[in-house]
């Protein structure tokens, strides 16, 4: 059998510093493997990341509040929820399924990261996976994600191609099209990008267990994840002056 909790949670200050943390645990067939790490960006110099595997406890949710803290990484992080959340089972079928809940697609956040403090706009989400890796939906073409905050608005959309292609857009927990035509003519336009992780994703995840590498070196050897933090605005269809501005984290991993 196969699972795969995967949660994920951020935060962007006003002026574009920020960070990320994950906590995620497997079960394939007799391993058990847990894993947390953290990023951070704030600009002035290049992104810091950490990982471990040592005692990672999945984050504390609450009806609106949700918590993680790791020692050893140095991290506490508050998300105060300020956004409904928004659920989807991104695929079912007989090799397994993968649910999405975004637990928190705007919240109001404290990020500690060893010395850095970040307050700001963050987001929340968890993902169960249960299709083993040599099956995903979108192996052998790419996998895209983002979110978009600002103190009016929160999008956040899921894309990938492949052999099924599919593709999901949320504008405040109402479901779109996509970015190119959100309700009321909007789109999503992104300026002022800055990369905040861009290399192999076996490099990105940092597989401690041998055995566990071997098992994936085959599936994943090819893969890249290139993740940006952009300035980004929501504008009329003809692209006159912006409705509404903010900051978006948004990823493209190439299978």
């Amino acid at each position: 059998m196969f699972l795969l909790e995967k949660w994920y949670g951020d935060v962007v200050t006003a002026e574009g510093a920020g960070a990320i943390v994950y906590a995620a645990r497997l079960r394939w067939g007799p391993l058990r493997f847990a894993y947390g790490a953290t990023i951070v960006f704030t600009g002035a110099e290049p992104p810091q990341a950490n990982a471990t595997v040592r005692r990672v406890p999945m984050p504390r949710l609450e009806p609106e509040v949700a918590t993680w803290r790791h020692t050893a990484l140095r991290a506490d992080a508050r998300w105060c929820r300020d956004a409904a959340p928004i659920e989807s089972c991104l695929a079912d079928g007989p090799d397994g399924s993968i649910r999405w809940r975004c637990h928190m697609p705007r919240a109001l956040a404290r990020v500690q990261i060893g010395d850095a403090i970040l307050h700001g706009l963050g987001y929340v989400e968890q993902l169960q996976l249960t299709i083993p890796p040599a099956k995903l939906p979108f192996r052998g073409g790419s996998l895209r994600w983002g979110r978009y905050l600002s103190s009016q608005h929160a999008i956040v959309w899921i894309e990938w191609t492949g052999a099924h292609p599919r593709q999901w857009a949320w504008l405040d927990g109402v479901g779109q099209t996509g970015l190119a035509d959100l309700d009321g003519g909007r789109r999503l336009v992104f300026h002022e990008s800055r990369a905040i992780r861009d290399q192999p994703l076996l490099t990105t995840i940092r597989l401690p267990l041998p055995h566990l590498a071997r098992r994936l070196t085959g599936i994943l050897r090819a893969a890249r994840e290139h993740k940006r933090l952009s300035r980004a605005a929501l504008v009329n269809g003809d692209g006159a002056a912006p409705l509404d501005e903010g900051w978006a984290i948004h990823e493209e991993v190439l299978w």
